[in-house]
């Protein structure tokens, strides 16, 4: 959070983009979204005792 400018390689592709965490709504959308690609993560959600973050990047 402190630095939020990350590198991020997929595959061959390589670019530089700033990270932020996903709150309200958002958060929402996107969790359900990511649980519906990877059922894994509700697994993961049900033994946390914690909100999962999740992290938005955005080219830069």
């Amino acid at each position: 959070m402190a630095d939020p400018e990350v590198d991020v390689q997929i595959l061959g592709e390589r670019f530089t983009a700033r990270a932020r965490t996903a709150e309200g709504p958002e958060r929402e959308r996107l969790w359900r979204m990511m649980t519906e690609l990877a059922p894994v993560y509700r697994t993961y959600e049900a033994r946390s005792r914690r909100q999962i973050p999740v992290v938005v990047l955005g080219h830069i």
